[in-house]
């Protein structure tokens, strides 16, 4: 996927969720995920990132929807970049 060959989005389907790409969002916002009323994952991602930027937060966030959002009832991920689950989530490389 870095190579640019298979964007990152098309991937996501396979996972039951919905990617938008999202160009009004703060500078510090790269991405959120919520699981929605329709039973399906979706993401909304800072479109104005770098590729590779918002390819490791596409990365980041798939590793919330597959091991952690359905064992957790919800979270909010502001200032909690120290926990185990957000530490292991940066960890990922897809």
């Amino acid at each position: 996927m870095l190579s640019k060959s298979t964007p990152f989005y098309n991937v996501i389907n396979a996972f039951n969720t919905n990617i938008s790409i999202v160009f009004n969002l703060s500078s510090n916002i790269y991405c959120f995920a919520y699981y929605s009323m329709k039973d399906n994952y979706c993401l909304a991602l800072n479109g104005n990132l770098s590729y590779e930027t918002q390819y490791q937060t596409f990365a980041h966030d798939l590793k919330h929807i597959v091991t952690d959002m359905p064992n957790m009832g919800y979270f909010i991920g502001l200032d909690m970049q120290w926990e185990n689950f957000e530490v292991q989530a940066d960890g990922v490389i897809l």
